[in-house]
């Protein structure tokens, strides 16, 4: 009986490997396909892993548990190569950061441009300043102190407007939108801030304080715009009345930008010159009929940022002038973003009475550099 239960409970360690060697397998065919394999192509990969457990267990493991074919000695040798071996590659990899002579000449230069992009979109963040991230590790305490972005000195060449931005990174790219395209609003808010209460963690509500402290009583700003990339389990009626609820104790007029589309692995597929597959599931939602009878019937202004965004180049990620959109799944380029700006000051109702002061002001063309991607 013993002996029977330390054999069940080999065989039972025994599937672990196999479990590995599928999700392995899995991994690889979804970085190459840049989509989830299909049932044909899942089968395929499960006779793999059988075909190679086999060959494992009959040529590795079974001469393994052979002492008069394999002696401590060999056993040693070869166990100790093949730990060197492996030791080698990894420490090369890492040194060289990932082997990057594996990618062809198109992909390196599109992997360049995406890093340059997203280097410039954190230039215009004003991460730790006006927006939360805690990259110079300046804590939320050295935040909330320095805070004062009512008139950012960085942008003074801009047309202040009476409107408040608040929000997690999405809200930077709104606040970044309107700056290049020549009008300054005031700008709070933090990576990963949710503008749903109960998912609000305690550094993003003494964010949300401070705005509160400073803007409520201030008469000159009319409007506080909400931004954030919403979590399908924020997107419940129950928690979109609880939103509503708690921003309208700020004494603005409130504006609700749905949920930015997604760009399943934009990277990969821009550094390989494929068109991204992207993904309306969560942006739908938030635009869903419930949730938009909700804002209304509250007075509030809704901003559909899927009709903004697929309005400038029908959904893509490269712009009519061959311009890159993103520097990630879901955040906009400088170019991106100066094109999203463009499109809302000119079609929505709310944004459109600025649209004059806009065209008075002269961006630096350090902002409005052009990234084409190689194809």
């Amino acid at each position: 009986m013993q002996y029977r239960r330390e054999l069940d409970g080999l065989r039972a360690v025994a599937v672990i490997p196999v479990v590995l060697l599928h999700a392995g397998f899995k991994l690889f065919a979804r970085q190459r396909l840049l989509a989830e394999p299909e049932l044909p192509f899942l089968m395929v990969l499960l006779l793999m892993t059988l075909a190679l457990s086999y060959a494992s267990w009959r040529f590795i493991e079974q001469p393994f548990r052979n002492r008069n074919a394999l002696s401590g000695a060999r056993l040693f040798t070869v166990s100790g190569s093949a730990t060197v071996c492996l030791l080698v590659i990894a420490i090369s990899g890492w040194r060289t950061n990932g082997f990057p002579t594996r990618f062809g000449k198109t992909e390196s230069i599109n992997q360049a441009l995406v890093k340059a992009a997203g280097v410039e979109r954190s230039r215009v963040v004003r991460g730790d300043i006006c927006q939360f991230n805690n990259l110079t590790r300046i804590g939320i305490d050295g935040f909330l102190n320095q805070w004062n972005c009512k008139d950012d000195g960085a942008f003074a060449h801009l047309q202040r407007i009476p409107v408040i931005i608040a929000g997690d990174s999405h809200s930077a790219d709104k606040v970044i939108a309107l700056k290049l395209n020549g009008v300054l609003p005031l700008q709070i808010g933090g990576a990963g801030c949710s503008i749903i209460p109960r998912r609000m963690s305690s550094d993003c509500q003494r964010i949300y304080q401070k705005l509160y402290d400073v803007t409520a009583n201030d008469p000159y700003y009319q409007y506080l715009v909400l931004a954030h990339l919403f979590a399908e389990s924020e997107l419940t009626p129950d928690a979109i009345q609880e939103a509503v609820a708690y921003w309208k104790r700020y004494n603005k007029k409130l504006v609700w930008f749905t949920s930015m589309p997604t760009f399943y692995q934009f990277a990969a597929h821009l550094e390989r010159g494929q068109p991204a597959r992207i993904d309306f599931t969560i942006s739908d939602l938030s635009r869903g009929e419930a949730i938009s009878r909700i804002l209304t019937d509250a007075g509030v202004h809704i901003v559909d940022t899927r009709h903004i965004y697929c309005s400038i180049n029908d959904c893509g990620y490269v712009s009519k002038e061959g311009c890159v959109l993103m520097v990630n799944d879901s955040h906009l380029s400088l170019w991106g973003a100066k094109l999203f700006g463009r499109a809302l000051l000119d079609t929505d109702p709310l944004f459109s009475q600025w649209a004059r002061a806009a065209t008075a002001v002269r961006i630096p063309r350090d902002l409005e550099k052009c990234h084409e991607p190689v194809v």
